[in-house]
């Protein structure tokens, strides 16, 4: 299935079929205005899903100079019929580069407007078992089905919250990156 994004709108249930995939309840939006190391936070979040053992992958990067947009997924497989997934999009305007020395090494920092957005999905039955080719006939599909809306009511119950906790911890790493966090030593 590849890693299964669907054109799904966030907070969508898809019909209960096998392959049909979970989209989260609403999208994490992360908006910042001014300088950054770009492949600073690109390193960090690959770093941060690789440690939790998903997969990195990069779908589109579209520089044309003043607008950048980027396409980031991570994908990893839960047990043998889930498979847990995040979509980052990025959209950079207004970017204009410069070089700085940090520690006695270049780094390129983007002066940009810059939007994260994050939605979290879970894709069922992702091995094809039910849907592999038509094979089967009527009782693989009706089986299916069955399988299908226990393994929902079970996902609905236990691990949609922790995808969408998942997906504002991966906004903190974005903010942390950007510097937008408060201090630790910042008084109340």
């Amino acid at each position: 299935m590849g890693i299964g994004i669907s054109p799904m709108q966030p907070g969508e249930r898809s019909s209960g079929l096998p392959g049909d995939q979970y989209s989260g309840q609403a999208k994490i939006v992360v908006r910042f205005k001014g300088p950054f190391d770009f492949t600073y936070l690109y390193r960090t979040l690959q770093r941060w899903f690789e440690q939790r053992r998903f997969r990195w992958y990069e779908n589109r990067i579209k520089d044309t100079g003043k607008r950048i947009k980027a396409d980031w997924y991570a994908q990893r497989d839960v047990d043998e019929f889930w498979s847990e997934g995040y979509k980052i999009k990025v959209e950079m305007w207004h970017c204009s580069s410069q070089e700085v020395m940090v520690n006695g090494e270049p780094r390129k920092i983007i002066n940009a407007m810059a939007q994260f957005t994050i939605w979290d999905y879970a894709i069922a039955d992702r091995a094809g078992y039910f849907t592999r080719g038509g094979k089967g006939g009527k009782f693989r599909k009706w089986l299916g089905k069955l399988f299908m809306e226990v393994k929902w009511r079970e996902a609905e119950m236990e691990v949609v919250d922790v995808y969408q906790y998942r997906a504002q911890d991966i906004a903190t790493v974005i903010k942390e990156c950007l510097n937008m966090t408060t201090k630790h030593q910042a008084p109340w």
